[in-house]
């Protein structure tokens, strides 16, 4: 994919991203054109700040299985 195509891609990704409020799908739509746009990119992960903890906690994913990573936060 080259420079052009990539932002051609992004530009559609912000319209999508600008025609929700629904988090599920602002993260769905983030983690599948995130994995597609990094070349040789098998996985993609979202970590999302909690106030409550103080910390950074597993949001959405692609690639791996998420049971295991629910467990896992960042301080």
């Amino acid at each position: 994919m080259n420079n052009s195509e990539k932002w051609k891609r992004i530009l559609e990704i912000n319209k999508l991203l600008a025609g929700t409020l629904n988090m599920d799908e602002v993260l769905s739509t983030l983690v599948y054109s995130a994995k597609n746009l990094i070349l040789n990119a098998d996985i993609s992960i979202i970590y999302l700040y909690d106030e409550s903890s103080n910390s950074l906690k597993y949001a959405f994913g692609s690639g791996i299985e998420e049971e295991y990573l629910k467990e896992i936060f960042f301080l």
